[in-house]
């Protein structure tokens, strides 16, 4: 019957099994629902076979009620688009992603699957995913329409997600549009965490431009590395540090306050075991080549 045939979905989805085993059950079943449906369309996505995923959404918008897309299956799919653009190596390809997102966003408010917070997350990394010049500000509607909504208010998570779509936009002003939200972030009450400070680490990291702009950057990357350091409910990680000392590397201009803010931060990696590969390459060009080595070597020995 039915339960079993969603039951046996469900194994494949866990599994990882391929997608057209899916396929095949679902041509089986003698009255697939909604359930089975969506199950297909996530193991689908999760193949990467969106074209086949979103062609099976399209599928079920011509069967019977009880078959008809949900707020699930809606989300599924377009966290699925999501993961297609993060993974597109073609502009095209990125941009095909996006607009199938909000065609399936548009669609969804128009049916009977009203978006939920995790719609929303799913839409927000597929704009972060697009990485284009105008994703931050797409990010920002899209937090304010969350706020006007009686339903459904941004979380920590949805700013992050905000947050991250600045951080990708390769905009010179990234790292101070980026603070704009963290402030919004913390006005309405919400409390950060690593993610939060990292990703605004990461827009200060890549900044560019004038020396103004740069300068500005800067301040917004140490703003936020110093309230990490201060917030008791995060802790600092690889990816904290790496952001941090790319900052140091390519925006502060003052070669003893460097020093002095490397030489803390150094201390602070080795107390939290973060030395890393990764970390160690940005190091390179910070610190002497006999502590490189010395890094390098720890690194390599699994201490970290």
């Amino acid at each position: 019957d039915t339960y079993t045939y969603n039951n046996v979905l469900k194994a494949y989805k866990q599994s990882g099994a391929p997608a057209e085993r899916a396929l095949q059950l679902l041509r089986e079943m003698d009255h697939p629902n909604r359930l089975s449906f969506t199950l297909g369309i996530q193991i689908l996505c999760h193949n990467n076979e969106i074209e086949k995923a979103h062609a099976l959404l399209n599928f079920m918008k011509r069967q019977s009620e009880d078959q008809q897309p949900d707020c699930a299956t809606y989300t599924s799919l377009i966290d699925g688009w999501a993961y297609f653009a993060r993974n597109a190596d073609l502009e095209e390809d990125r941009r095909r992603a996006l607009a199938s997102v909000f065609q399936l966003f548009k669609d969804m408010k128009t049916r009977d699957a009203k978006p939920n917070s995790l719609t929303y997350t799913s839409v927000l990394k597929a704009v972060a995913a697009a990485r284009k010049p105008y994703s931050g500000q797409v990010a920002e509607d899209i937090i304010k329409e969350m706020r006007s909504s009686r339903d459904i208010g941004p979380n920590t998570i949805h700013y992050n997600a905000a947050l991250n779509c600045h951080a990708r936009t390769g905009s010179a002003t990234q790292a101070m549009d980026a603070l704009r939200l963290w402030q919004e972030m913390q006005e309405a009450g919400l409390s950060c965490d690593t993610t939060t400070y990292n990703t605004i680490l990461s827009a200060a990291s890549d900044a560019f431009g004038p020396a103004d702009v740069r300068r500005k950057s800067l301040q917004v990357g140490l703003d936020a590395y110093e309230a990490l350091e201060q917030d008791e409910s995060c802790q600092a990680t690889s990816l904290t540090y790496y952001y941090y000392f790319k900052m140091l590397r390519r925006l502060m201009n003052d070669d003893s306050k460097r020093s002095e803010l490397l030489t803390s931060a150094v201390q602070s990696c080795r107390a939290d075991e973060c030395i890393t590969h990764q970390v160690v390459r940005q190091l390179e060009f910070l610190v002497s080549a006999a502590e490189i080595a010395v890094l390098a070597k720890e690194v390599s020995a699994g201490r970290f």
